[in-house]
């Protein structure tokens, strides 16, 4: 087998990760259609960019409160059954939706409770699933097996947007039927990880209180530089930059006065970029220049969004798309993955829950920001997340320069020993 291909897909040689991995993609592929579902419907039942920031802002709440319990469960219960759990919860969620799109009587209101409803299962579940991979690799395949979960993400990203967006245009299908759709997606990847191994958590860790265990994580994060600083980094990013993903709906309908077509268009150009992307950090995850590329993304994250945003024509913003989805995943799922491979085992939960929680604060976000979009015009409004993940990505650059981040950034078998009875 070529070698680049052996590395890349080193994970995949493990049983137990495939079953996973499958799992992972079909979660993926209803998410996407998701994305561009929900988003279409918003935007069609409003004509409002601050809809859409209301979306992710329902999305967002019960991340926001939950997140830091849905780590400690992960490093208490028993990861594959919260895992499983999550996915049937997904499935109930867009099925209701489904029959109120099918019945006609669907309303923002209940697309927000809709979204309250997915947020829970992200915020108590997703911890649990990530921690799962350090209990089915080895540790020296954890960067890898982290980062293949993005190649999944990122590879039905080519594919579900556009899909979704042409069976929405096909009157037989439509929006109720995209939903349905979805709800079989998310009951698969639920059966499928059902076949998973169940691992049991340390018996240790069962006895500790959740807000214990919530002070612990803290602790832990806190006396790891190099983990501080992928956090760091992720609020710099997440509560900013990352919002334009909400906001496709209206770039494709506002400023290139586009349907549902070309919001698949070009929710999956940004994803071939990203989709590239993804494939090179499960080549350099494990390697030492994993640090390195995880900074420059950051970097470029924040101007690439600003040119995007300014982007006069929809073929314009087609290429700096690519680059954009490159960027985005390029600094997501090397974060992720570094964060994996910096941890203790104990922690993988709490240290996920951590990451989690800067999503919520991105669904913060969303709402004002929409809002704004709405009142000043959605470039000026994008332009303004751009130039303030670039500031913060700066700030948070020297500061993890001012802790000597970089001298932390090794697995944590390499580092500078930091036990878990003395993080806590």
């Amino acid at each position: 087998m070529n070698p680049w291909l052996r590395e890349t897909f080193a994970s995949l040689r493990v049983p137990a990760y495939r079953v996973l991995w499958f799992s992972v993609l079909l979660n993926f592929a209803a998410l996407w259609a998701s994305i561009v579902s929900r988003g279409f419907l918003a935007f069609d039942l409003t004509d409002s960019a601050a809809a859409l920031g209301l979306l992710f802002l329902g999305f967002g709440l019960p991340m926001l409160v939950l997140s830091p319990i849905g780590g400690v469960i992960a490093d208490r219960w028993p990861r594959k059954t919260v895992t499983v759990i999550s996915q049937w919860s997904f499935a109930a969620t867009n099925t209701v939706l489904a029959v109120l799109v099918l019945a006609d009587v669907i309303e923002l209101w209940m697309l927000f409770a809709g979204s309250i409803s997915e947020g829970i299962g992200v915020a108590l579940g997703i911890p649990a699933r990530q921690a799962l991979i350090g209990d089915l690799v080895d540790d020296d395949d954890i960067g890898n097996a982290v980062a293949l979960q993005q190649v999944s993400f990122n590879g039905v990203r080519i594919i579900a947007p556009t899909v979704a967006g042409l069976l929405i245009a096909v009157d037989a299908v439509g929006i109720g039927g995209v939903y349905l759709l979805q709800s079989v997606a998310y009951a698969a990847a639920a059966m499928v990880a059902m076949r998973l191994p169940s691992v049991e958590p340390r018996p240790a860790e069962k006895h500790v209180s959740p807000l214990a265990g919530i002070t612990q994580g803290i602790r832990y994060i806190r006396g790891r530089p190099a983990i501080l600083t992928l956090v760091l980094f992720a609020y710099a990013i997440e509560m900013t930059a990352f919002s334009y993903m909400v906001f496709i709906p209206a770039v494709v309908d506002d400023l290139f006065d586009g349907g549902s077509v070309a919001l698949g268009v070009m929710t999956t150009t940004i994803a071939a970029g990203a989709f590239a992307a993804s494939l090179r950090v499960a080549w350099l995850a494990d390697r030492a220049s994993g640090w390195t590329f995880h900074l420059l993304a950051a970097l470029v994250f924040g101007p690439l969004l600003i040119a995007f945003a300014l982007s006069p024509v929809f073929a314009v913003a087609l290429l700096i798309g690519v680059a954009l989805g490159g960027a985005e995943t390029g600094f997501l799922s090397m974060n992720q993955s570094l964060s994996m491979r910096f941890s203790h085992s104990d922690y993988y939960g709490r240290v996920q829950s951590v990451l989690l929680f800067g999503f919520a604060l991105n669904g913060l976000v969303g709402f004002p920001v929409g809002l704004i979009a709405d009142i000043v015009g959605l470039r000026q409004a994008m332009v303004g997340l751009g130039v303030a993940s670039s500031v913060l990505v700066l700030l948070v650059l020297l500061y993890s320069r001012r802790i000597d981040a970089r001298s932390d950034a090794h697995p944590f078998a390499e580092a500078a020993p930091v036990e878990p009875s003395a993080a806590s």
